[in-house]
């Protein structure tokens, strides 16, 4: 039995540049089958530049991500919008930035807070033990290990250091970070 997937398409503008998430029946091999209980329905970004007064599509700015098409849609805002701020201004290709940021999970756009972005400076990061409180620094790099998709941000804990822990071994909570 077929599941239709209604999936309302969300767009963030600002400036010159557009980041439009759509859902276009694309899966974890190809089209979706919702007969294969492993498959989910993933939504697909594209980056777009104004040219004129035109919207144009970025060659190096479609890609599938592993989001579900079934994220609300104010947790489809908050993904348009933080791919907004990544394709803005790369520190590296738009292509290479889209590709890093077609591994963003569901996990992570549920983690973060409507009212801040998730590498806001100020925001809260607690320490796996739970004894070190520090904020984020607004820095931000990718994740040098081999097939990590993560992406490290700057902390200054409370003891005055500064450490860029992956995202990808820290769990969003409502005050801010938890490392793992």
């Amino acid at each position: 039995m077929a599941t239709k997937v209604a999936f309302k398409d969300v767009s963030y503008t600002k400036g010159g540049v557009r980041v439009e998430i759509e859902y276009i029946g694309e899966g974890f091999s190809g089209d979706y089958d919702p007969e294969n209980p492993e498959d989910k329905p993933l939504l697909r970004f594209n980056v777009m530049h104004r040219v004129g007064r035109e919207w144009d599509q970025d060659s190096d700015g479609s890609f599938c991500t592993q989001v579900p098409a079934t994220i609300s849609q104010e947790e489809a805002k908050r993904l348009a919008r933080h791919i907004w701020q990544k394709a803005q201004k790369p520190k590296e290709s738009l292509k290479r930035t889209c590709e890093r940021l077609s591994w963003i999970t569901d996990a992570e756009i549920k983690s973060r807070s409507s009212k801040k972005d998730w590498t806001m400076k100020k925001t809260k990061v607690m320490s796996r033990d739970g004894k070190l409180e520090g904020v984020l620094t607004g820095n931000e790099r990718s994740c040098p290990m081999v097939g990590c998709r993560g992406t490290r941000l700057g902390v200054r804990w409370s003891d005055g250091s500064v450490t860029y822990p992956c995202t990808r071994g820290m769990i969003g909570r409502k005050y801010g970070w938890k490392i793992l």
